[in-house]
């Protein structure tokens, strides 16, 4: 549960539970040794998330050769890690479907371009000590506690998102909602039963500083949020590498749009 609220808002007493098919698919692709099959076997029991999959698949962004019309062939297509975000994303939208839309849109966006930056880092990285794909899950789901609060307080948090941002919009959060969205969104990550790591850097995604091992990564995620347009505060990379992320992401705009397009 997140912190005491102020009054006339009423949070709820418990954290949500991440829908079934959602969790499995993360955890198989979690596991080094996941079968396509298996993935496909899981997709097939939830059709909102299979009618997204082959949505993206078939969208004029990717441009395949031919109708994509089986799941198999757009889970090959697509990437393991692009249909583990659409299952974990279909499963935020129906968590909390009285979001505002346009938001939402935006949110999704904006936390699409952060896991393509944390991922175009953590290639050039190495030293961040994670895995690309890691890492473009934890860009993913940074903003988590975002969707959240968006769905408890529709209309005022939605005018929050677009008056402040930084500081001012984390004190504001914590006002409105008794925590801010990065401790909020953790709280759900380990519910959910995330990997601690991505846990942690969505917790802290805004600091303070974590221990040492995580400290790369920690870095890696707050250049990528503000590369994305998300944090004004200042990240620490050579400029020549920050030019290079802003060209990646630049290139990549497209993937998030239509991932986006797909979701909603």
């Amino acid at each position: 549960m997140i912190g005491a609220p102020r009054p006339g808002l009423d949070l709820p007493t418990a954290l949500p539970t991440l829908p079934a098919v959602a969790a499995r698919i993360v955890a198989l692709f979690a596991s080094p040794e996941f079968e396509i099959a298996e993935v496909v076997r899981t997709l097939e029991h939830d059709p909102p998330v299979s009618a997204r999959v082959l949505r993206l698949a078939n969208s004029a962004y990717y441009g395949f050769a031919g109708r994509v019309d089986r799941l198999d062939r757009a889970v090959v297509l697509l990437g393991a890690t692009t249909v583990q975000a659409l299952a974990l994303a279909t499963a935020v939208i129906d968590l909390w479907r009285d979001a505002p839309p346009a938001s939402v849109r935006a949110l999704w966006a904006h936390s699409y371009l952060a896991a393509e930056g944390c991922r175009f880092l953590g290639r050039r990285l190495p030293d961040a000590g994670w895995a690309a794909d890691a890492l473009f899950m934890a860009g993913l789901v940074h903003d988590l506690g975002k969707f959240w609060f968006l769905s408890e307080a529709p209309e005022a948090y939605a005018d929050d998102l677009a008056e402040h941002a930084g500081p001012d919009l984390r004190a504001v959060e914590e006002e409105r909602f008794g925590e801010d969205h990065a401790a909020a969104g953790r709280a759900l990550l380990e519910a959910w039963r995330f990997p601690p790591g991505i846990a942690a850097l969505a917790g802290f995604h805004h600091g303070p500083a974590l221990r040492a091992d995580l400290r790369p990564a920690q870095g890696v995620l707050a250049a990528a949020n503000r590369a994305a347009g998300g944090s004004p505060e200042p990240a620490d990379l050579p400029p020549a590498l920050h030019d290079d992320l802003a060209r990646h992401l630049e290139a990549r705009r497209g993937a998030a749009e239509a991932f986006v397009e797909a979701l909603v």
